[in-house]
């Protein structure tokens, strides 16, 4: 998983730190540099736990930044690029939100365009021939609300639930539908 996709799953690097430094969570980079001056240190490689305990981001460049305050010699600060970390540990530490679609608050359906509807299975009809029926005669009223969705979601406001829509045929009948 991409870091920052770890990131803004996790909330904060302060989120993520306890498990990267226990190691639960492993990272590995694409590249290593110093600073300053950035300088090329290495290659693709495995980011050690332990150095994440001294690690933070750069909020101008969005970089990691590992410091390493006891090193005698050398750079005292790395950044690594390319940093992807086990997909598996971060979503089972930090699950997604399941995302729900918004609801109806109740109510009063949102004004829909009933007669643009109607004209679209009237258009229908027209090319096409009746709907269909059963075998007992009544109509097959399913088929004009299939019809009525059909041009609700190429519209707005979003479609009606689709009781809405057997409501509304009920009290607007359009036998000429199925003649």
């Amino acid at each position: 998983m991409p870091w920052d996709e770890a990131l803004k799953r996790a909330g904060s690097l302060e989120a993520l730190r306890p498990h990267l430094c226990a190691g639960s969570i492993l990272a590995h980079r694409a590249g290593l540099y110093g600073l300053p001056g950035v300088r090329a240190l290495g290659g693709p490689g495995t980011i050690s736990p332990r150095w994440w305990a001294k690690a933070h981001e750069d909020a101008a460049t969005g970089r990691v930044i590992f410091t390493f305050p006891d090193r005698p010699s050398g750079f005292r600060e790395v950044f690594a690029v390319g940093i992807e970390v086990e997909r598996a540990a971060v979503e089972r530490l930090f699950p997604a939100a399941p995302v729900h679609a918004p609801r109806h608050a109740g109510g009063r359906d949102p004004d829909n365009d009933w007669e643009g509807a109607a004209r679209h299975v009237d258009a229908w009809v027209a090319k096409h021939g009746p709907l269909p029926r059963r075998k007992d005669g009544k109509p097959i009223v399913a088929r004009a609300v299939d019809l009525m969705i059909e041009w609700f979601e190429k519209n707005e406001p979003p479609a009606p639930e689709q009781r809405s829509i057997y409501r509304w045929l009920s009290d607007n009948p359009h036998q000429a539908w199925w003649s």
